[in-house]
């Protein structure tokens, strides 16, 4: 598998009808539903169809850095359910340690 096919599977796999499409400059860049990826993160656009790949990548990457360190972006989860998610991680792992979970 070439280097490029990898990037076109993972960026498919976060967008499954991602596609190669060609602006009125000719240039190339990836469309998902009628989004550009490269233009939403001000990436420099490109001829070549590899680079669009790549860009595209860098722009699922920009995305879930953002959406991993914004300040709001804990309106989007709710604190109770990571807190009991939490929670009851802590308290599976403490019931291990006394031996109440098998060890088969």
């Amino acid at each position: 598998m070439t280097d490029t096919e990898k990037i076109i599977n993972r960026v498919k796999k976060k967008f499954p009808n991602a596609k190669m499409l060609f602006d009125s400059e000719k240039n190339l860049y990836i469309d998902v539903n009628g989004i550009n990826l490269s233009e939403q993160h001000l990436l420099p656009p490109t001829k070549d169809p590899h680079r669009a790949w790549e860009m595209a990548e860098l722009s699922l990457k920009m995305t879930q850095n953002f959406n991993r360190t914004h300040p709001l972006r804990t309106d989007n989860y709710s604190s109770n359910d990571t807190k009991k998610r939490i929670n009851k991680r802590r308290k599976n792992k403490s019931m291990d340690y006394f031996g109440l979970f098998g060890n088969d």
